[in-house]
């Protein structure tokens, strides 16, 4: 169809994954498929064009815009998240969930084929009010209460919280409660602290959350479920 410049924008491309798209849409060098503005200078002549029609593939461009995020910078990212945020989430992100997204950046962007999954992605570090999909809502229940409800008493009990301690008392819990499953404890954890069924690595999302703001998305689940 015809797309102009502004809607690839909208969709949440990167000009440089954009320009790399375009000029392998006809032309090519070799096996090369990523190619920098810079390479392309360097490189670029006539004998590479394509004679044959060009057809546009969706998938190689979002492959090629996901490259290209894993390497942006990550405060960059965040200046072209903001808006996406602002538009489509109504959410504008605070000093502390701008901590919190430098923070997490580099595990977000990594999972993200575009600015606008990365800013859905982003939601569970600068919104404090989780709300919970269909997927989520499935590890939430009454089997799930009574590990919730220790997780919170042993995080709180935590005098460090961090990626290594909040991996101790997961797996501490998954032998209580779990037959050493940790899934069993990760899967209610991961729905409690973001909503969602997939996140980046959980012990890092926590670590990044803090335990108060950690302690009290548990509390909310637990909630919920007994309500």
């Amino acid at each position: 169809g015809a797309v102009g410049l502004g809607e690839f924008k909208a969709l949440g491309y990167l000009p440089e994954a954009l320009c790399n798209y375009i000029l392998r849409l006809g032309w090519a060098h070799g096996d090369e498929e990523i190619i920098s503005m810079e390479r392309a200078i360097e490189i670029f002549d006539f004998d590479g064009m394509n004679k044959a029609a060009a057809k546009f593939d969706y998938a190689k461009l979002e492959s090629l815009n996901a490259h290209y995020m894993k390497e942006a910078d990550n405060d960059r990212l965040i200046d072209l998240l903001a808006p996406f945020l602002q538009e489509k989430h109504n959410t504008i992100i605070s000093e502390v969930g701008l901590k919190r997204l430098q923070d997490g950046m580099s595990g977000l962007k990594d999972r993200s084929k575009t600015l606008v999954l990365l800013a859905e992605e982003s939601l569970l570090y600068v919104k404090d009010d989780i709300s919970y999909n269909e997927k989520a809502l499935k590890h939430l229940n009454v089997d799930s209460l009574p590990i919730l409800k220790a997780m919170g008493e042993v995080f709180k009990a935590l005098n460090e919280f961090n990626h290594e301690t909040i991996e101790a008392a997961c797996r501490e819990l998954a032998d209580k409660y779990a037959d050493g499953k940790l899934g069993k404890v990760m899967m209610p954890l991961r729905s409690a602290l973001t909503g969602t069924d997939k996140s980046p690595s959980l012990f890092e999302v926590a670590e990044i959350l803090g335990q108060e703001e950690t302690i009290s998305r548990i509390h909310t689940a637990t909630t919920k479920i007994e309500a």
